[in-house]
């Protein structure tokens, strides 16, 4: 039997085969490509974590303690947890999201989150003794991240302070512009929404009334009508106005009270002084002849004193302060008559 022999490729076969080997090896390389660079961020954040965040985010955000830059710190935690893990966020404000992050990863996100905020917030979670990243983000969440109609207020706030700013025309002036008009379309404002936040924004308060506890009233009653008018805002306004008003007014009228009680003389006090001027005065009566008092009550003065002894004076000698000497009663008008 003779054997068959397979005809010998032709040129344009063996080019095939040659294009499709080399596509093969390409497409071995990109998929070792695409597996080995996430590896090696994750390797990168587990031994550095700090390292990569401030990487990622070059203006390093560190959360204030009133929390007045809230969304700043959380977009940058954010992108970095959506650097490392390639999932979609947010995780600081959904805690729910955390579960889906490798759990090889919680400690060096709890180091980021330490090393990213105000002392004293760390203190606060340190008194805690929290250690999770889920319950580090709940917790800050809780304390710093400002309400609704809070964060539109510091919108505008910046945005008057941006208007009255007098500087002449600048690359960082033209930045802020910028920031503003994102900002605003961030926060949807309507026009009607917007007139009411420029009223409260440049409200000033009369005297007596605490800039602190009007704020925060007046936002607590506007945070239970979402996207409030201006005239929601106005009569809201006027209303915590008018109650803190009243309050200030009856702690005023109770502090005069207590004023006019310290100020009224003390009866018992008016008493013993009348009794301490009266001590030592004598009490009597006159007859219309000889004017002789007839004491009642009398002390003896120890200021008058004599060179001779009263003991050795007889009764008879006795003569009244008041009543004349015996040499002078003959001088007198009526013995002389008599």
């Amino acid at each position: 039997m003779s054997q068959e022999t397979s005809p010998a490729p032709t040129a344009e076969e063996v080019a095939n085969q040659i294009v499709n080997a080399m596509g093969t090896i390409q497409s071995s390389n990109t998929n070792s490509t695409n597996t080995d660079h996430p590896n090696a961020i994750v390797h990168q954040f587990l031994t550095c974590p700090l390292a990569v965040h401030d990487q990622v985010n070059p203006r390093k955000p560190i959360l204030a303690f009133d929390g007045s830059n809230y969304s700043v710190w959380q977009a940058a935690i954010d992108r970095t947890l959506r650097h490392v893990s390639g999932k979609e966020g947010p995780f600081v404000s959904k805690p729910a999201n955390w579960t889906t992050l490798p759990g090889d990863q919680s400690r060096s996100i709890e180091i980021v989150i330490r090393n990213t905020i105000d002392p004293n917030l760390l203190d606060i979670i340190d008194s805690r003794k929290i250690q999770s990243p889920q319950e580090l983000c709940e917790l800050l969440t809780q304390k710093c991240q400002p309400m609704d109609r809070r964060r539109k207020l510091n919108f505008v706030e910046n945005f008057v302070a941006l208007m009255k700013r007098k500087t002449s025309v600048s690359e960082q002036w033209i930045v802020d512009w910028h920031k503003i008009y994102s900002e605003l379309n961030q926060l949807n404002i309507s026009r009607d929404e917007l007139i009411g936040l420029l009223f409260q924004a440049i409200l000033n308060l009369p005297d007596g009334i605490d800039p602190v506890t009007f704020d925060f009233l007046a936002n607590q009653r506007l945070e239970n009508h979402p996207n409030p008018s201006f005239d929601k805002v106005s009569t809201v306004l006027s209303t915590t106005l008018f109650d803190l008003r009243v309050k200030v007014d009856k702690t005023d009228q109770h502090n005069n009270k207590n004023n006019d009680k310290d100020d009224e003389p003390n009866e018992n006090q008016e008493d013993t002084q009348d009794e301490s001027n009266s001590k030592g005065r004598r009490e009597g009566s006159m007859c219309d002849y000889c004017q002789d008092e007839v004491w009642d009550r009398m002390e003896p003065e120890k200021d008058n004193t004599t060179d001779e002894d009263d003991s050795n004076k007889s009764d008879a000698d006795y003569v009244p302060p008041n009543r004349p000497k015996a040499a002078d009663k003959a001088d007198h008008p009526i013995a002389q008559v008599v």
